[in-house]
């Protein structure tokens, strides 16, 4: 009895010693207030705006969110990979050059970007209500890319939980005090204020960076770096991220064109609740990542990196299993008192994207941890096709089953792609193995 106890024991102690809990505690403590804001923030929105409203800023919303990695040229996952091993072997011109020409390169496309989407309104004959969308996200587009290289920064630096208060909880409690202190009119108003926002949680993150790390932006002497050679890295996880945020808002992107935007708000209200099922996925794969990466940097792939892949899965998974009874149970009165009477119909999208985004939680340990290991190429590959098998299926269910449609297909697309990534890291695994 004694040794099966001991056993139990160094077991335990083992897998402890491979979580980094104190990271973990304190970015799921920073954390705790985003599902709540996030969750205010689409009832008082959908409550102000109703659904045609609050169709369009989600659209548009969406399209930022998912041009965003594009016109950042891959460069903030990039940023994931690059940074902790720079960091750790103390070359501070290569790290300051590499965040300098990424933001500068960044800043110049996104502009670009947003000026080719205004003309091709005035160019192309597009629905109305579609043009309107288009035109919003313009807004958005250079401060949402802007906004997430800075959220990779703070967390390939150790600080997660700053990113999480910068990119999540700042932008949504901005939106908050400006519906319940101020009249809001319109999405362009809100979209507006969504865009200010953004560029202040920009602004403390750099103010951030640049005190806890004095040479980060005030070096003179940089270090030569051949921005080639990066771009060849980030080019695939340009494609890997875009096709992940192209295919997790393919839904909204395609049902402005193929719908209307009172479905767009219907959808988008219930996808936002259900990110309550993503949110502990999210925190667990932010303290993670940056372990993943200085394994790969150490070039030490060994069985404690899979473990701590396990770990965090098994995480991700324990939080699943607890939050979807409460969530199913609950849900008349989660839409009835978050939403109101007007989103009535958002309850079964709601129920059905609950199911889809188990799997989208587990898939986040596995692409975060192929991202930091450098497997980019694996990566694009799985989340193209994914995006392509999205697109299929939505031009197939939008027309017949409108919102409800594209969460189905949300449902049948998220577990083939968890399977493919675990396939990835199995096969990384083996080869792992074999060269040691």
């Amino acid at each position: 009895m004694l040794r099966k106890e001991n056993i139990f024991s160094k077991a335990y102690a083992g897998l402890v010693s491979k979580v980094p809990l104190k990271a973990l505690a304190g970015t799921g403590f920073l954390s705790a207030l985003s599902p709540i804001m996030q969750v205010t923030m689409i009832a008082v929105l959908a409550r102000a705006l109703g659904p045609q409203g609050l169709g369009a800023f989600v659209f548009a919303l969406g399209l930022s969110v998912a041009v965003a990695p594009i016109v950042g040229l891959g460069l903030q996952n990039a940023t994931m990979h690059f940074v902790p091993n720079f960091t750790s072997g103390n070359k501070s011109g290569i790290l300051i050059s590499y965040v300098r020409r990424s933001l500068g390169a960044i800043f110049f496309v996104s502009i670009l970007c947003s000026f080719l989407i205004v003309s091709s309104t005035y160019v192309f004959d597009f629905p109305s209500h579609f043009t309107g969308g288009l035109r919003l996200s313009t807004i958005l587009i250079p401060a949402t890319a802007l906004r997430q290289l800075y959220r990779a920064l703070l967390v390939a630096t150790h600080r997660p939980g700053l990113a999480v208060v910068l990119d999540e909880l700042l932008p949504a409690t901005a939106l908050v005090l400006t519906a319940v202190f101020t009249p809001v009119t319109s999405a362009a108003y809100i979209s507006v204020i969504y865009c200010l926002a953004s560029a202040t949680s920009i602004f403390l993150a750099h103010i951030f960076l640049s005190r806890s790390h004095p040479r980060f932006f005030k070096l003179r002497t940089l270090e030569s770096i051949d921005f080639k050679v990066i771009l060849g890295k980030s080019l695939p996880l340009m494609v890997s991220a875009a096709s992940v945020l192209f295919r997790l808002r393919m839904d909204v992107l395609m049902l402005a064109p193929f719908s209307s935007l009172a479905q767009v708000g219907y959808y988008g209200a219930a996808s936002r609740l259900s990110y309550i099922v993503v949110l502990p996925s999210v925190i667990v794969t932010m303290v993670f990542v940056p372990y993943f990466a200085a394994s790969y940097g150490r070039r030490d792939l060994s069985k404690a990196s899979f473990a701590r892949l396990k770990v965090a899965i098994s995480l991700v998974a324990l939080s699943t299993l607890f939050l979807i009874p409460f969530l199913y149970f609950f849900s008349d009165i989660l839409i009835q008192y978050t939403l109101g009477a007007n989103f009535g119909p958002s309850k079964g999208i709601f129920l059905i994207l609950c199911g889809a985004n188990i799997f989208t939680a587990l898939s986040m340990p596995c692409n975060g941890f192929l991202t930091a290991t450098g497997q980019m190429r694996a990566i694009a590959l799985v989340n193209a096709s994914a995006l392509a098998a999205t697109i299929g299926l939505n031009l197939v269910l939008i027309p017949e089953f409108q919102a409800k449609g594209a969460a189905i297909a949300m449902l049948l697309v998220n577990p083939a792609l968890f399977l493919a990534l675990a396939g990835v890291i199995i096969f990384t695994q083996r080869k792992a193995r074999a060269s040691e």
